[in-house]
Order: C-alpha cells, then sequence, then structure tokens
C-alpha cells in the first residue's frame, strides 16, 4: 500500500534568493530530497526548521520565500518576504522563523501583527516559529538522526517484511527488527513515514517503533 497522499496544487517557488543580511550571519543551502532540489537558507535556526520539514512524513511539500505581502505601519507601505509555506498533511501554513528574542521589541511585535492581519485576510495560516518551536528535544534530534538515512534505498520486499511483521497496533523497538531488516532500513522506513515512532522520547535501537496506520488500512 502506498503512502503517497494525492498532491493538492503546491506551485509555489521561491521569489528571491537567500541573503546575507549582515557579517556574520550563516546562509546557504540545504540539499532537499524530499523536494528534490537546494533550499536556501539565511540562518541556523531556518536550517534547523528545514531538518524538520525534511524529516515529517506529514510534510508533503515545502519552500522558502515562497509569498511577499504589503503591509502597513505607521500610516507607511511595506513589504514583507514569509520564510517558509509547507503542504502538511494537505494544509498550507506559512512560518516565519524568527529568534524570541526578536519579539520581545514591541515595535518588533506590532510588524509581525500587521503581517499577520494581512494573512488573516487573505484567510492563509500564519505562523511565528521560533527557537522554543523549532529546537524542541528531543523532535530536532530525532529528525537529524532519521535525516542521515534519507538515501537509503528501500524496496517493496523490505515493506512487505515490516507489514508482515508487525501486525497493526503491535510494536516493538528498532532494536528487536533489525534482526528482520536492517537496521538503516528500519530508519529509513521511520523517516518515509512508514514506520511510527513516539517522537517526545529520543530515538535509540530502544525505541519501539509501528505500522502507519495509513499502511494499516
Amino acid at each position: 500500500m502506498s503512502l503517497e497522499k494525492t498532491m493538492i496544487n503546491f506551485d509555489y517557488t521561491p521569489v528571491r534568493n537567500p541573503v546575507r543580511k549582515k557579517k556574520g550571519t550563516y546562509c546557504g543551502y540545504f540539499p532537499s530530497t524530499k523536494m528534490n532540489r537546494m533550499i536556501g537558507y539565511e540562518s541556523t535556526l531556518e536550517l534547523d526548521a528545514i531538518c524538520l520539514f525534511e524529516a515529517d512524513p506529514l510534510v508533503q511539500a515545502y519552500c522558502e520565500q515562497p509569498k511577499q505581502v504589503t503591509y502597513t505601519r505607521h500610516q507607511r507601505s511595506h513589504t514583507n518576504t514569509v520564510d517558509f509555506v509547507t503542504l502538511r498533511d494537505g494544509v498550507e501554513e506559512f512560518f516565519e522563523v524568527k529568534p524570541f528574542q526578536r519579539f520581545e521589541n514591541k515595535e518588533t511585535e506590532a510588524t509581525y501583527e500587521a503581517i499577520a492581519e494581512v494573512y488573516r485576510e487573505q484567510r492563509l495560516i500564519y505562523k511565528l516559529f521560533t527557537e522554543f518551536e523549532i529546537r524542541q528535544e528531543p523532535l530536532l534530534p530525532n529528525s537529524k538522526e532519521l535525516l542521515r538515512y534519507v538515501r537509503v534505498p528501500v524496496t517493496e520486499d523490505h515493506k512487505v517484511i515490516a507489514r508482515d511483521y508487525l501486525a497493526p497496533g503491535h510494536e516493538v523497538t528498532i532494536k528487536v527488527l533489525s534482526s528482520y531488516l536492517p537496521m538503516p532500513i528500519v530508519y529509513a522506513l521511520i523517516w518515509a513515514g512508514y514506520l511510527i515512532i513516539d517522537h517526545s522520547k529520543k530515538l535509540t535501537p530502544a525505541s519501539f517503533v509501528s505500522l502507519s496506520t495509513a499502511v494499516e488500512g
């Protein structure tokens, strides 16, 4: 059974390239397996957000710098380019990725509230994504660990073995399942969303895995 979902129209492309905003800032490109292209980022926080999007099996697609809007502050018009848009489980969400400290400034907070109002008027979901959401333990380390296995080739035979061993609702540890499948294959199946884990706990060989409900169905 395929885990692929019907892709709704998602035709975003970056409206601009990454910009090194000041000396010492960190920007570059991430080789996305999910999007099959290089994804630009302008900070280490954005890079960590990309790791979450890349490793989340419910995120069907994502794009950096996808949309520019015009908002008003102090009777003047300004433009803002949002950091990311994701298509997660069929729902589009726009993310502004910024350090929490920035929003402690009242003027900056008011600016992003004005931007958020534009998205609300367009009936779009707009969220502030700070280090408190992005760098959660153990979700981010788990995501980075799974990204090590994105290029491990998984065959239908591997899926059949996992499905035959894991009855619906049944769970075993990664270590036990690796007696039937190579350990890298088990991790690759988790990354693909074929197997699921509890992301509130650190990912180790002792972690329990079970079949995705999409597979069970």
